[in-house]
């Protein structure tokens, strides 16, 4: 994790773009679904989402550490990598608002790709595996916005294993990069076994069954 990037000289990483890559994709599946306008905190909430559960797609985890910080999930790069491709004009900004919570005041936005942006996803998914990548930010945008509602969408991501794992306190490093640590991905697969005469079942159906145990989840915990 990297929560200082490099901010001059104009010179693009290959780690940098491959990140802003993997964002416009997840964007272009958020905007597949209807879930954009994204606002910034379910960006964050579907990013990790996204990058816990690659693994059920066989695919690597893009970005496996940040910190578990009490408002939920926050990636500095992302967010930096945002501000940079909506500079480029792929990404639209607008409704930037001061939000306060029990935690205190943090600046809040909404995310959307402009036609430029959607333009370059349909470039890049032309190239190699990139086609691989977006099937699964598709799937995952999907699952997410299947969640029943506002409420879901905020809350039930709190409710994935690895960050409610009562282990690990606030402040610390959530580790997502290997599988014995992943609770996520260990949860999602060991679904499987509930299926019918315990009959493998397909990735994306692994991905929405763990969308909607963290929501029933939610609703048990707040006695829904």
């Amino acid at each position: 994790m990297n929560s200082n990037p490099p901010r001059a000289g104009g010179v693009v990483r290959t780690a940098d773009l491959r990140r802003r890559i993997w964002l416009l994709l997840l964007l272009d599946g958020a905007e597949r679904v209807g879930l954009v306008p994204l606002s910034k905190l379910r960006l964050h909430r579907l990013a990790y989402l996204a990058n816990a559960l690659s693994p059920i797609y066989d695919l690597p985890v893009p970005d496996g550490q940040l910190v578990k910080y009490k408002r939920g999930f926050y990636y500095p790069d992302l967010q930096w990598d945002v501000d940079r491709v909506a500079v480029q004009g792929l990404i639209r900004i607008y409704g930037l608002r001061h939000q306060r919570d029990e935690f205190g005041w943090w600046l809040d936005a909404d995310y959307g790709l402009t036609q430029m942006g959607l333009a370059a996803v349909s470039h890049v998914v032309s190239l190699g595996d990139i086609s691989r990548v977006h099937s699964y930010l598709c799937e995952a945008a999907s699952a997410f916005s299947r969640l029943s509602d506002d409420y879901a969408r905020d809350d039930a991501p709190l409710e994935d294993a690895t960050f409610d794992n009562p282990n690990q306190g606030y402040d610390t490093l959530i580790d997502l990069s290997e599988i014995r640590r992943n609770l996520s991905v260990q949860t999602a697969t060991s679904m499987s076994e509930l299926s019918p005469g315990g009959s493998p079942i397909l990735p994306r159906d692994q991905l929405h069954l763990y969308f909607r145990y963290m929501e029933r989840v939610l609703r048990k915990a707040s006695g829904q």
